[in-house]
C-alpha cells in the first residue's frame, strides 16, 4: 500500500475513533496494535513511549469500549491485541442508533421546549397550533393581537386546505388597513 494511501487511511481511522470518544493515547495504542499485531506490554510501552502503569490504564479503557483484549495465555506470557476494525463499524452503528433515538426524542419535545424557551429579557412567544380550527382562529386573531408582526411556519398543504383564496384576500385587505406596524406579518410556508 502506498504511503500516502496508508496515511490517509490512518487519518480517517483516527477521526472515526475520535467520534467514538476515544482519547489520543487510546487511538495511538489502537492504531499501533492494529498494524503490529499481538504485542507484549513491554514492547508496546517502548514503542509508544508510555510508562507501563499508564499503558495498563489505556488498555483497560479500550477493553471497556470493547476494542481490545489480552490473549488467554498465562499472566506473564500474555499479549495485548485489539479487536478487528469491523468492531469499530459495529460501535459506530450502535452510536448512530442512540443518536437517532435522541433525535426523535428532541423532535417530539421541540414544540413544548420552544413554548417554554425565553431569550433575552422578553419572553419568546411561540404557539403550536394543531388542526384547522386553531389555525383559522390564529389566522384571524393575528391582526388584532400582533403588535410588531410575526412569522408563521407550517405546511403549505394544510395552509391551502384550511383557507379559501377569498379569505386570504380579505385578510390581506385587513392587514393593509392596519398600516405599517403590521407589514411584517408573514406566512412562511414549507412543504410537509
Amino acid at each position: 500500500m502506498a504511503m500516502l494511501q496508508k496515511t490517509e487511511m490512518y487519518k480517517k481511522l483516527y477521526t472515526t475513533l475520535e467520534e467514538l470518544g476515544l482519547k489520543r493515547t487510546e487511538i495511538d495504542l489502537y492504531i499501533t496494535s492494529l498494524s503490529s499485531g499481538p504485542s507484549t506490554i513491554h514492547n508496546l510501552a517502548k514503542e509508544l513511549n508510555i510508562p507501563r502503569p499508564n499503558l495498563y490504564k489505556i488498555i483497560q479503557s479500550l477493553e471497556i469500549r470493547g476494542l481490545a483484549k489480552f490473549s488467554s495465555k498465562k499472566k506473564y506470557a500474555r499479549t495485548f491485541i485489539v479487536e478487528p476494525p469491523n468492531k469499530i463499524l459495529e460501535l459506530l452503528r450502535e452510536k448512530q442508533k442512540e443518536l437517532d433515538i435522541s433525535d426523535k426524542n428532541i423532535v417530539s419535545l421541540l414544540p413544548d421546549l420552544m413554548a417554554i424557551y425565553h431569550q433575552g429579557e422578553t419572553p419568546t412567544k411561540i404557539k403550536v397550533l394543531q388542526g384547522e380550527e386553531q389555525y383559522k382562529k390564529a389566522f384571524d386573531q393575528v391582526l388584532e393581537e400582533a403588535q410588531t408582526g410575526g412569522e408563521f411556519l407550517g405546511s403549505t398543504h394544510d395552509f391551502i386546505n384550511f383557507l379559501t383564496w377569498e379569505k386570504e384576500l380579505a385578510w390581506q385587505e385587513r392587514r393593509k388597513e392596519k398600516k405599517s406596524s403590521y407589514q411584517n406579518i408573514n406566512f412562511a410556508k414549507r412543504n410537509c
